[in-house]
């Protein structure tokens, strides 16, 4: 099965991504959307390639995923200035290292390569969010990437239809990964959602504590709370436990996985918990290709829309794609461990439980 191809203009692009997220959308509206998704396809499977050339040298993770379609509509609800054609993430891998040393290592040596494709915020580092972390304590570094390929032939014109669509990299360490882990299952298995500043306070704010002790106690460095000591962060991180209760939740939290048969291509139905079933659950599809598992992630997405996070994924290995899309497998034990041993370099008292 070949991979899809944009069928539509930018503009109508654009027109039905504004639709979808005013909630006043046309069947064709969908279909356009869909297909732009679907086309991203053929760009994350080529970076995904470079990647693994360039990263052998490396101990990483390295990881891909197509962004869903309630996220698209939920980004350009959020930013109602944003063309769907523009945004950078739809396409995403993800590359996650030991230490930060190697990150930047292997960033400098990816984007100092030559191949065709452009580095859309080459010379600007507005995406460096370990030099610079988010206000919540995020902490990462995200590239942006424009789809290029020359026709091998040079006097043909032909482009593919491909050229100009973009890809995000991200780059984080295991300890950053295991933080991004904690507030994404913090989403998935209460009533707040944290990623993108709702629910409690004292939720979003026990987040922002624990990245400023995990970056001084684990990469000596700082997150965003540079100015407090670390006697005030270990304080406060076990009185918003008392609040919280989020250590506790993710000491115990079990997700029923199962076995599965892992393929490279996979789709992830995390399905919430509803008042007939006490516990989430996860369900993974194998697929042997993209396309056919784009088939069937459309046909998911509409039948439990709002009774599942739905995600396509596909790694090197099944350990990989344990450790890269850990939020999906409701496994917070990283961060658990992390923190901790944070805490204690910091010389603090372990973690209210």
């Amino acid at each position: 099965m070949a991979y899809a191809a944009p069928k539509f203009s930018r503009g109508r692009v654009d027109r039905a991504g504004r639709a979808m997220a005013n909630e006043n959308f046309t069947d064709e509206d969908l279909l356009v959307v869909e297909n732009w998704r679907a086309s991203h396809a053929h760009v994350l499977n080529t970076f995904k390639q470079l990647l693994y050339n360039r990263a052998h040298r490396y101990e990483v993770i390295v990881a891909q995923r197509l962004k869903r379609r309630p996220t698209i509509v939920d980004k350009l609800s959020r930013f109602p200035d944003m063309n769907l054609s523009r945004m950078h993430d739809i396409a995403g891998c993800r590359l996650i290292f030991p230490t930060i040393e190697e990150l930047l290592n292997f960033r400098l040596e990816l984007n100092s390569g030559r191949f065709d494709h452009k580095r859309r915020n080459e010379g600007d580092d507005r995406w460096d969010y370990i030099a610079n972390p988010k206000e919540d304590g995020y902490r990462g570094i995200h590239d942006a990437f424009k789809y290029e390929v020359e026709p091998k032939d040079r006097r043909m014109k032909t482009a593919q239809p491909w050229n100009g669509m973009l890809i995000e990299i991200q780059y984080r360490t295991f300890v950053q990964h295991a933080w991004s882990t904690a507030v994404e299952v913090a989403g998935l298995v209460t009533v707040n959602n944290p990623k993108f500043g709702r629910g409690r306070p004292e939720v979003r704010r026990f987040f922002r504590v624990a990245s400023e002790i995990l970056a001084r106690g684990m990469e000596k460095m700082n997150s965003s709370l540079p100015d407090h000591t670390d006697e005030e962060l270990i304080k406060e991180l076990d009185e918003l436990e008392e609040k919280t209760h989020l250590l506790r939740l993710f000491e115990n939290l079990n997700a029923n996985i199962g076995e599965f048969d892992f393929k490279k291509i996979s789709i992830l139905i995390f399905k919430f918990a509803s008042k007939d079933d006490e516990e989430s659950s996860l369900e993974v599809k194998t697929f042997p290709s993209v396309p056919a598992a784009l088939v069937e992630y459309g046909k998911l997405e509409q039948e439990l829309s709002g009774r599942a996070d739905i995600v396509l994924v596909g790694t090197s290995s099944k350990e990989n794609m344990r450790s890269a899309f850990r939020n999906y497998f409701a496994d917070t034990t990283d961060f658990l461990v992390y923190l901790e041993t944070a805490k204690e370099n910091l010389g603090g008292l372990k973690a209210v439980s």
